[in-house]
């Protein structure tokens, strides 16, 4: 997380440039709470997969919409329709259905996948009721994620990683992270949040392709 980030924020100075600076003054504490809680988030599904598989991860993923959608009837005050509703038992069901097929060998890595999306759906719900612009959100993401994983990386751990091709994975999963990010926050400021949260279950599916090409597993 601490190396994604950092390689994040080279690209965003590149990016930004002169104009960096200005970008950064509107962030207030609001945005860095939201940034503080996805952070917390992504600890989650660090934590998460080191003990499951990424299908597995994936599929517990779905209950995203179920926590997004009672959260957002909370605090966004949205209808539940019908569609809404549908998409909620489906998320359910499938999420169900993995954490009973293996209650008997039930491990801290779902729980912790679980706890991500719980997670993930208050950073939706949030990142709804702010009104903040994007690049405040995006930034402070970013801010708070470099800082905030320093005080736990020991440096000289992070020497392998720079003797293999590991670095060049991880660059690539920064661009990754970036767009993700940014897609999201876009996503989530100018739709319908119970539209955007059901998008959460082609997870599956791409989890599942990854997880066969680069792991070779499959559900």
């Amino acid at each position: 997380v601490f190396l994604r980030s950092s390689f994040a924020i080279l690209i965003v100075i590149c990016i930004y440039n002169k104009r960096l600076l200005s970008v950064i003054k509107p962030i207030r504490l609001r945005e860095l709470c939201l940034a503080f809680i996805s952070l917390s988030a992504l600890l989650c599904v660090v934590e998460s997969l080191k003990t499951i598989s990424l299908i597995t991860f994936a599929i517990l993923n779905l209950s995203i919409p179920i926590f997004a959608l009672i959260l957002s009837r909370i605090f966004l005050k949205e209808q539940l329709t019908f569609e809404k509703t549908l998409g909620l038992l489906l998320g359910f069901l499938g999420a169900f259905l993995v954490v009973f097929k293996g209650v008997m060998e039930l491990n801290v890595g779902m729980l912790w996948a679980i706890l991500s999306a719980f997670l993930n759906s208050a950073m939706y719900v949030f990142m709804k009721k702010l009104n903040s612009s994007r690049e405040s959100i995006f930034l402070s993401y970013l801010i708070v994620c470099f800082v905030g994983t320093l005080f736990f990386v020991d440096l000289r751990n992070l020497i392998p990683v720079f003797k293999n091709n590991s670095v060049w994975w991880l660059s690539l999963s920064s661009v990754a992270q970036l767009l993700a990010f940014y897609a999201l926050i876009v996503g989530v400021q100018k739709s319908d949040l119970g539209h955007i949260v059901h998008l959460e279950y082609t997870s599956v599916i791409f989890g599942a392709v990854y997880s066969f090409i680069f792991f070779n597993t499959y559900p």
